[in-house]
């Protein structure tokens, strides 16, 4: 059968090109959609609650000329809007990234900085390696995870260490996660 088919392949050679060619697309989609798939249906899997969180976008509409038909975001006034609203949701946390310049001592880095509310910490179960789940709290509080703590600090530890954020505003960090 090997023979054969060999023989047919050599044979039709334009033919076997365009059904082996399409047969190598059509598995590469496969495999590229099953991924996509999966990644969809367990990427927040990792949340205890995951059944009981909701991300919540924005539809922009036609003659916003936006160039695109959602935004991943909304504006900071929906949290509150959805807390007096729906008095069911038991947490609500915006979050707002932007990048800073982060200066620890003469050491300068870019980094991009999430701000979010304190009800994040109650949302997301974060393992503590520094401090604990009222490092929020506090305004002047950055959370950082320990691949940053090694960047900024080393191998030191960094609770109460402080950071300057675009050589203007302190901050301090009250846990490590």
């Amino acid at each position: 059968y090997l023979r054969i088919a060999w023989r047919n392949i050599v044979r039709n050679k334009a033919y076997s090109a365009v059904s082996i060619l399409g047969l190598a697309v059509g598995l590469a989609m496969y495999v590229f959609s099953s991924l996509l798939a999966a990644y969809e249906h367990n990427h927040d899997a990792f949340m205890p609650n995951v059944d009981r969180v909701y991300f919540v976008g924005a539809v922009a509409a036609p003659t916003a000329n936006f160039g695109v038909g959602a935004i991943d975001g909304n504006w900071t006034a929906v949290g509150p809007l959805l807390a007096a609203e729906a008095p069911e949701i038991e947490a609500i946390a915006r979050s707002y990234y932007h990048e800073f310049l982060i200066s620890i001592d003469d050491r300068n880095y870019y980094q991009s900085i999430g701000f979010t509310d304190s009800d994040f910490t109650k949302i997301f179960n974060l393992n503590y390696i520094e401090g604990d789940a009222s490092a929020l709290t506090d305004p002047a509080g950055v959370l950082i995870t320990e691949s940053l703590r090694r960047k900024l600090f080393g191998d030191t530890p960094a609770l109460c260490r402080t950071i300057m954020l675009d050589h203007k505003t302190p901050v301090h960090v009250p846990a490590v996660v």
